[in-house]
């Protein structure tokens, strides 16, 4: 899975000369894990792994263990929240601080490059195409990173398109409970802000979902 071809041909004949016979319940947690690593090669060629590891219906005591921890990975590598200070001056200089200390962001991107991977590679199955895209409109598409949020608004159109045309059946009712919501203003900042940004990425979603209604 190396993004570098002479390198990938190079792991595949080491493998190989190995003889290593891949077991899923030893292996799949050590490649789980390396979807976190800080290093984006390692990230993009984990995902990869992984979600090719989970294709087909057999795999779905399996899928639904990697689909949990990976979302136990993101929410345990959030940003840690700083103290309440009414000052919003304050309170702004804290979120860029936070913002350029974030360094556990890596983690939370290479989440979105596996659920996409999931995605994009078919492995995901009805019920989890509803509970990926439930994750991500609650957490993702929100995400104080940009890099991150990209990633997850990206893994989300990725999700509606696994979907297909089951897409409006079965994601556009969320999406347009979600877009109807009105946050209070006596929320947080921060709450407010992840609302927008979810909203903004949620917006594309709804494009992508209404490319599958059926024609009339």
């Amino acid at each position: 899975c190396d993004v570098d071809e002479p390198l990938a041909d190079m792991a595949d004949s080491l493998w190989y000369r190995y003889g290593h016979k891949l077991e899923l319940s030893a292996d799949l947690p050590a490649l789980v894990d390396l979807v976190g690593s800080q290093y984006v090669d390692m990230r993009v060629m984990a995902s990869i792994a992984v979600a090719k590891l989970l294709i087909g219906q057999e795999r779905t005591a399996e899928r639904n263990q990697a689909i949990a921890k990976l979302f136990k990975m993101y929410l345990d590598n959030l940003p840690k929240k700083e103290e309440v200070n009414t000052n919003r001056v304050v309170r702004r200089q804290r979120q860029a601080k936070a913002a350029l200390a974030d360094n556990n962001f890596s983690t939370r991107e290479g989440v979105a490059l596996a659920l996409s991977q999931l995605a994009k590679n078919g492995a995901l199955a009805g019920k989890d195409i509803v509970l990926v895209f439930t994750f991500l409109a609650a957490r993702g598409l929100g995400d104080v990173h940009d890099e991150v949020r990209g990633k997850m608004a990206t893994t989300a159109v990725a999700v509606v398109d696994a979907a297909g045309p089951k897409a409006p059946e079965t994601l556009l009712p969320m999406i347009e409970s979600q877009l109807q919501r009105v946050p209070d203003k006596e929320e947080k900042e921060e709450v407010l802000v992840h609302f927008d940004r979810t909203h903004e990425n949620l917006v594309v979603c709804l494009g992508t979902v209404a490319s599958y209604l059926p024609e009339e």
